[in-house]
């Protein structure tokens, strides 16, 4: 993806009304949207960016989120 596309990209993810969260193969955050960072109440993306997603989640919700996965 070029860097015009890439900008395009973030601007529509962003501006999205709902809070959206993409991991990579390792469960880590690789993009979110500023209602994602909101909902975690982090003052930045570049926070939360390269976590381990289920760190950020309370131990019985990383367990379903877990078990979400392997089904």
């Amino acid at each position: 993806i070029n860097s015009d596309s890439q900008a395009f990209n973030l601007l529509i993810i962003n501006k999205l009304p709902f809070a959206l969260l993409i991991l990579d193969e390792d469960k880590k955050i690789i993009e979110i949207n500023e209602k994602f960072a909101q909902i975690i109440n982090s003052s930045t993306k570049e926070e939360l960016l390269g976590k381990y997603f289920p760190d950020l989640l309370a131990n019985d919700e990383s367990e379903k989120f877990e078990n979400t996965l392997l089904n």
